[in-house]
């Protein structure tokens, strides 16, 4: 049993947070610091090495020639990524290369490169594969095959017929579920969020993680390590084991020199004796339950699915928390054998990690949208894309697909919602309805098509999710939950701003000059 003192260290209040000290940890703080290094090192030069000038240009050109030579012709990065560094060497010569080359070496995170490289393949075989089901879904559906033969080569092996699946619009509505799934365990639980937040939410799910270790329940968290200082003390995780739950803080954040940007587990799961799985936009924190408000009201959505299905969800989290992989694990894994539930449709739960370059949750979106006849609806909180996702929203949209994109009315981050408006008349132009929710703030990543396919997950259309981040969703085929999404999304269309060509020309001077400015940066963002 854990003492008081531990246990009145893991509830905390909501009134000590040190968000202002973030800026040190991400992209921001580390181009400050190249910026007022560049700055030094010229004023150094002009006052000490003057005469050693000419050879000091030389030798800098050389370089940033040679850096720029292997940029080019580096195969894993996307063009726009090239572009951002080549325009960022150029600002600031001296210094660009070497900070260019700190970030592709990424000492702090490539170490655990290949072992989550590894640990996907290795970890696929506890999953066995109904080869029945995969002929029948051949024989009927050669999209679908088609789409899982991809992911099974990814690592994402698993495709689950007969699951019990409950969408939730909103995430108030999904938490008294989400509380008495919990309080039904009995031999594990693991929660795997990007963002755990001190506040009523965590302590009203805190508490019962605490009664579970008391009746022997293996509770295991993971948190990214962008907490630290923001929403969370630096040893909570140690805090957190104090009291008999194993939790794991992934990658901790050190000043200037974390390339904040790049794998960061944005993923966000609940897993509960292998029976029930949570997952969707929602990470634990009071606004996502609408306890507090900070954008108006927070638009998250999520999926409760009961069944075989959440054998891929234990296999992710384990991915992520375990070097070697015992005898323990992998009956967690079994115990979501034979969970049958009268339902139709099919479930494809899958992942995708930054270090194998495939994009998988890119690809997926990809072939939803490309493969649409009729429409596509797609919600998400962020509007950052590569010109070959661009292209595809436009093309289906003049193919004549119904193809629209809600983005947040009242946004979290200002500079990238003016980035997000600066794709408006390209956008509309081509076709693209484009909404802002006017109620407030929509965090939910999901996309709806052709009453048949839908995802639920973690995925925003940005950089980071579609490039640098560890993410999860939920792909499902003609199961009922289809039409209730679609229904969601119709129902905030439809309270929602159209983006018109009225409105385009709305649009402030210092919005545009924002975008056009912070579009240069865009793959850092």
């Amino acid at each position: 049993m854990p003492n008081k003192k531990d246990l009145e260290r893991v509830f905390l209040s909501a009134n000590n947070r040190i968000p202002k000290l973030s800026f040190l940890f991400g992209s921001t703080g580390f181009m400050f610091l190249i910026i007022l290094l560049e700055i030094i090192l010229i004023v150094f030069i002009y006052l000490k090495l003057l005469d050693y000038i000419v050879p000091i240009t030389g030798a800098v050109l050389i370089l940033d020639f040679i850096v720029l030579l292997y940029m080019l012709n580096v195969d894993e990065d996307y063009e726009s990524y090239k572009i951002t560094w080549a325009i960022i060497i150029l600002i600031v010569p001296l210094l660009g290369s070497f900070a260019y080359l700190f970030v592709k070496l990424d000492y702090f995170n490539n170490r655990y490169k290949k072992h989550f490289i590894n640990v996907n393949t290795d970890f696929s075989q506890y999953i066995d594969t109904d080869e029945k089901l995969l002929a029948e879904i051949r024989s009927e559906n050669i999209e679908l095959y088609q789409l899982y033969n991809y992911l099974q080569k990814r690592g994402n092996k698993g495709i689950y017929t007969n699951c019990k699946i409950r969408y939730f619009p909103s995430v108030e509505e999904m938490f008294p579920e989400y509380l008495k799934e919990l309080k039904k365990a009995r031999k594990f639980i693991f929660l795997e969020y990007f963002i755990i937040e001190r506040g009523n939410m965590w302590n009203q799910i805190l508490e019962i993680l605490i009664e579970k270790v008391n009746e022997g329940v293996d509770v295991r968290v993971i948190y990214d390590g962008t907490c630290d200082f923001k929403k969370l003390p630096a040893d909570y995780h140690k805090r957190l084991r104090k009291v008999g739950i194993n939790c794991i803080k992934f990658a901790p954040l050190y000043p200037f020199i974390s390339t904040y940007f790049n794998f960061r587990d944005h993923r966000k799961m609940t897993v509960i004796d292998g029976a029930v799985a949570f997952t969707g936009g929602f990470n634990i924190s009071d606004e996502y339950i609408n306890e507090i408000e900070v954008f108006g009201y927070w638009k998250d959505t999520a999926v409760m699915i009961k069944g075989e299905a959440v054998k891929s969800f234990t296999l992710m989290f384990l991915q992520m928390s375990v070097m070697n992989i015992t005898q323990k694990e992998i009956d967690y894994i079994n115990s979501s054998n034979n969970l049958k539930y009268d339902s139709k449709g099919y479930i494809i739960p899958y992942g995708d990690i930054p270090m194998d370059q495939y994009l998988v949750g890119k690809t997926v979106y990809l072939d939803v949208l490309n493969q649409a006849k009729d429409y596509v609806y797609i919600m998400s909180p962020y509007f950052i894309l590569d010109d070959e996702f661009l292209n595809a929203l436009r093309f289906s949209a003049q193919k004549g697909v119904d193809v629209r994109v809600l983005l947040p009315g009242i946004p979290d981050k200002d500079y990238i919602n003016k980035i997000a408006k600066s794709y408006y008349r390209t956008m509309v132009e081509s076709g693209v309805r484009m909404y802002e929710y006017t109620d407030g703030f929509v965090h939910g990543k999901m996309m709806v098509s052709d009453d048949k396919k839908a995802i639920v997950g973690t995925i925003n259309l940005d950089y980071r999710s579609l490039y640098h981040h560890f993410e999860n969703a939920v792909y499902m085929y003609d199961t009922e939950v289809v039409s209730e999404i679609k229904e969601d999304m119709l129902a905030c269309f439809s309270k929602s701003l159209e983006i018109t060509d009225k409105e385009i020309q709305k649009l402030k001077l210092s919005t545009r000059i924002v975008a056009y400015l912070f579009k240069i940066f865009e793959p850092l963002l």
